[in-house]
């Protein structure tokens, strides 16, 4: 059952790192669409496998929770765009 501020979307973007570690790795990581809409990817299986895409076109669907500056997105499925 969704919570009350959460929704079902599908995009389709390129994915940003946002945040690192000290040795350059991606921590954090966003979705950018091609109008400039970010979305911060929760760390989730599916959000921790986006790591290793940074830089990569996916489409996604997943729930998006509003409330903060940048929404959330819990991803559901994701597949790469060639």
């Amino acid at each position: 059952m969704l919570k009350p501020q959460e929704t079902v979307i599908q995009l389709q973007g390129i994915v940003l790192a946002s945040d690192f570690d000290r040795h350059g790795n991606p921590m954090e990581i966003v979705l950018e669409t091609e109008n400039f809409h970010q979305y911060k990817i929760s760390q989730n299986k599916k959000g921790r496998e986006l790591m290793n895409h940074t830089f990569e076109e996916v489409k996604l669907e997943g729930m998006i929770e509003e409330g903060d500056e940048i929404p959330l997105l819990t991803i559901q499925e994701y597949s790469i765009v060639s």
